[in-house]
């Protein structure tokens, strides 16, 4: 296996291709199969040649470490998509998922036949130096930078992997208001940035909502009042498709407005309303890629709308996972939708087929900064894991 990533170095995709296709065929070999069956459920044979048993399943794992290792650190781009189409190890009715598999139980029961586990961690590409107000009010553009608002709330800037970073626009105020935020970010196809702020003019007045475009360099292109006033500091959801239809949750009463913007008479003009009242408390609110539907996630259960407000499907909470609202965001490359939760082993990221089926879990590791990480997706494929401090692009 170095062999094929040292002969290929120039191009690591290929190399990284080559190699899960090689760990493949080894995982799928009978006596392998058995080897890590053993040490897992035991059995009349974990009795006989352990030593033997135990060193071959290391080196298993070991290649399985050093593939990650190689991908992770030079093949960014298919990241995400190597973590979720990793080669499984057949058990019988179960399997398991060297590196990235996120089942406590065959991790212990490995351990404990003596075996050296290299807990996963997930490398950050850059860090931000403290200087992003929130991960919340962050996205990710079409090169994959990060465009966030900075501490302080008087800016919005582009980061850069090379550790760069530049102002991208002033933050858009009101005046006279005795109180302003912030209070929801998206980007679409062409990198335009909305944004969504929320103001008062005193502490008798109810909160009022504007809606801004930012083009990639910066210029304003709209500024508009949205139909709708909050009476508390509940949060606001946008979401953005690719006709530049847009859908804004007002998660103070759980309505979802859709509509359509227009620059030249510098208005938004909603088309449709629906109404969420019966739902659980909603924390994100998504448009598909693929078929025009609507995604509103709640605590423990993601819900598929229709483009009419009619309700296809539900994704439950898998048994084992705590709560789904950590993060969702949708891949636009393999049309999966994408959750971040947790389990008892750490953190771990759920990919759901279009129709709500769960097609894989990975885990993500047990590093701090992934606990308040948030998902970000753009519609021309990037995919970024953003913290508070760091960053790690999942898929370019």
């Amino acid at each position: 296996m170095m062999a094929r990533i040292l002969e290929n170095l120039k191009d690591p995709e290929a190399s990284a291709s080559d190699c899960l296709q090689y760990l493949k065929q080894l995982h799928d070999i009978g006596a392998i199969r058995e080897i890590f069956s053993v040490l897992i459920n035991g059995g009349m044979k974990s009795r006989l040649n352990k030593t033997k048993r135990l060193n071959n399943a290391s080196s298993v794992q070991d290649m399985n470490q050093v593939l990650f290792e190689f991908i992770k650190k030079f093949a960014k781009s298919s990241l995400l998509t190597s973590m979720l189409a990793w080669p499984t190890i057949l058990l019988g009715e179960k399997t398991y998922r060297p590196v990235v598999g996120e089942d406590r139980h065959q991790i212990e029961k490995l351990k404990r036949s003596g075996m050296q586990l290299m807990s996963l961690t997930l490398d950050t590409d850059f860090t931000f130096r403290g200087e992003i107000y929130s991960q919340n009010c962050s996205v990710v553009n079409s090169k994959g930078d990060i465009v966030a608002l900075t501490k302080g709330t008087r800016t919005f800037k582009v980061f850069k992997r090379s550790g760069e970073s530049r102002i991208l626009c002033e933050t858009p105020r009101e005046k006279p208001a005795s109180e302003w935020y912030v209070t929801a970010m998206d980007i679409d196809a062409e990198d335009n940035l909305y944004i969504i702020t929320r103001f008062r003019e005193s502490d008798d007045h109810s909160w009022r909502l504007k809606l801004f475009i930012f083009d990639k360099n910066g210029n304003k292109k709209l500024n508009s009042a949205l139909p709708f006033h909050q009476n508390s500091i509940d949060a606001v959801r946008m979401a953005i498709n690719k006709d530049g239809k847009i859908a804004i949750l007002n998660c103070d009463e759980n309505i979802l407005y859709i509509g359509d913007v227009c620059v030249e008479l510098n208005s938004f003009k909603v088309d449709k309303i629906f109404s969420f009242r019966e739902l659980p408390i909603c924390n994100h609110a998504l448009f598909s890629s693929f078929d025009g539907t609507i995604i509103v996630a709640g605590r423990e259960t993601v819900y598929i709308y229709t483009e009419n407000g009619r309700l296809q499907r539900e994704i439950k909470k898998p048994a084992g996972y705590y709560r789904f609202d950590d993060s969702v965001a949708i891949d636009h490359v393999t049309k999966r939708i994408l959750v971040k939760t947790n389990v008892s082993s750490g953190y771990s990221l759920l990919s759901f087929s279009e129709t709500g089926e769960l097609q894989d879990s990975v885990c993500l590791g047990t590093s701090e900064w992934i606990k308040y990480a948030e998902l970000k997706s753009h519609p021309n494929g990037p995919v970024a894991l953003v913290g508070e401090t760091r960053i790690k692009l999942l898929q370019l």
